[in-house]
């Protein structure tokens, strides 16, 4: 029957634990960062007091988390394992890891980058080699494929673990270059999205073409690149770590035609 719990308050990122050889924090230390067994080096059964810089640790007995164990917590320091009946056991330790843990996005537009180009994609053209002017009918209706692709990247630090997914809105980047996606963009790390969009565009020559004119119609594709930072807040319970990520976006579903008049 469970008489009592507790609630680990430690922030649990980068753990960091100093075992001593002797009572009082005395003869030889080890400083250890990660999952450890002790069993093949020097400080296996060693240890008799210790400190814990970060995080809160389990310390067992034995090299296969067997045997007795104790709680390391940080503000605890315990200079004695005799107290515990601990003195000279310690063959592994592992620290308790953080979860998951709850992420916000906020977009920094004020420092977003943005580039613009226009691509020709198709053409169509009416020839007058004649002194008088032209009508004619011809017309191209056509369907064009586009693209938009969305990506997320973190930093190289990132403490976000694999398989966290989060939102944000972008809603005021894709409103300025009418990006026709959702407003809000779903991101999971390592993983980008991409959807592709198909748009109509119907160019139809004037009824009239001038003497002696060559006149050229083409079909032009808008290509926005949009990279702004993200502010990423990680909440693990009481804790709250600041990250920076970044939003790309490119998108090519602008259409539009463009007329141009050469005299020959």
């Amino acid at each position: 029957m469970v008489s009592s719990l507790r609630v680990t308050t430690e922030d649990l990122n980068d753990p960091k634990i100093t075992l001593y050889e002797h009572p009082n924090y005395k003869g030889k230390e080890i400083e250890i960062t990660c999952e450890t067994s002790l069993s093949h080096g020097s400080f296996e059964d060693m240890a008799s007091s210790h400190i814990v810089q970060k995080g809160a640790w389990l310390l067992y007995q034995h090299p296969d988390r067997g045997g007795r164990y104790i709680m390391a917590r940080c503000g605890e320091p315990v200079p004695d394992y005799g107290v515990p009946c601990f003195h000279d056991c310690v063959s592994y330790l592992s620290p308790l890891k953080p979860g998951k843990g709850t992420v916000t996005a906020e977009v920094l537009l004020e420092k977003k980058e943005e580039k613009l180009t226009s691509v020709i994609i198709d053409s169509i053209c009416g020839l007058n080699s004649t002194d008088h002017e032209q009508t004619f009918s011809t017309s191209l209706s056509k369907e064009y494929e586009s693209t938009i692709t969305e990506n997320f990247s973190f930093s190289n630090s990132t403490t976000i673990s694999a398989g966290t997914t989060f939102s944000v809105d972008v809603f005021k980047v894709k409103n300025k270059f009418t990006l026709s996606v959702s407003n809000t963009f779903t991101v999971e790390k390592g993983k980008s999205e991409s959807h592709s969009e198909t748009r109509k565009v119907t160019i139809t020559l004037p009824s009239t073409i001038r003497p002696h004119t060559k006149l050229s119609v083409s079909v032009i594709r808008k290509e926005v690149d949009v990279e702004v930072p993200v502010k990423l807040t990680i909440t693990r319970g009481k804790h709250s770590v600041i990250e920076y990520g970044e939003y790309r976006c490119h998108s090519g579903l602008s259409l539009e035609t463009e007329y141009k008049e050469e005299k020959i």
